[in-house]
């Protein structure tokens, strides 16, 4: 694998070498290695396990995508979600922008005020193969908490909450706006998803 910025390719076998070859670092010299990776990693999800290792690494360093850990729902199921529970979701409706953030915060808001689920969840944009944008309530990231889940059985009472299908499977998506390897700074993916989110989205499970 290439590595970017002169880093050691002794550390990124070190660091990635363990992982399945289609969740390795994409090349960083070919101009087509991004979109043919995500292509290729696509076809892989969803999976049920996440392989270790992609975390977030301090300080400026190469930074895996974020996958999400969650229930996949259409833009038609997530607005009748929102629609159902009396929660904003944007200005356009179906077909339209869904406000992800704003939609998040109100959300945990009226968990809390439940008493359903004590864990931050998040409304996300996921990639899918179609036009049609797709999402996740995510439950976990990898960014937050490595390959982290929380146990199915858990989850019951925010499942007949949110009113999702008895036998829809969880697994692990990769993020629409995070679906890249990146030389990046840790802090600075933190700082903005604490602006979208708020600081609880980001931070470990406890």
């Amino acid at each position: 694998m290439s590595c970017p910025n002169g880093a050691s390719p002794d550390d990124y076998a070190q660091l990635y070498g363990h992982l399945p070859s289609h969740f390795q670092p994409h090349d960083f010299v070919q101009r087509s290695a991004r979109s043919n990776w995500r292509t290729t990693i696509q076809q892989a999800l969803p999976v049920s396990e996440l392989p270790h290792g992609l975390e977030l690494r301090r300080g400026l360093h190469n930074q895996p995508p974020r996958f999400d850990f969650g229930w996949k729902l259409s833009a038609e199921e997530l607005v009748s979600l929102a629609q159902r529970h009396g929660l904003t979701y944007g200005s356009t409706g179906i077909g339209g922008t869904i406000d992800t953030a704003r939609l998040s915060v109100l959300l945990n808001q009226l968990l809390e005020k439940e008493g359903i689920y004590t864990s931050y969840v998040r409304i996300d944009m996921i990639l899918s193969d179609g036009a049609t944008p797709t999402y996740s309530v995510t439950l976990a990231d990898n960014y937050r908490s490595g390959n982290w889940k929380p146990a199915a059985n858990s989850l019951d009472g925010l499942k007949r909450f949110l009113g999702v299908d008895a036998g829809r499977e969880l697994g692990w998506y990769l993020d629409q706006k995070w679906c890249n390897w990146q030389w990046k700074n840790a802090e600075d993916i933190v700082v903005a998803e604490e602006r979208n989110y708020g600081r609880r989205s980001t931070e470990q499970r406890r």
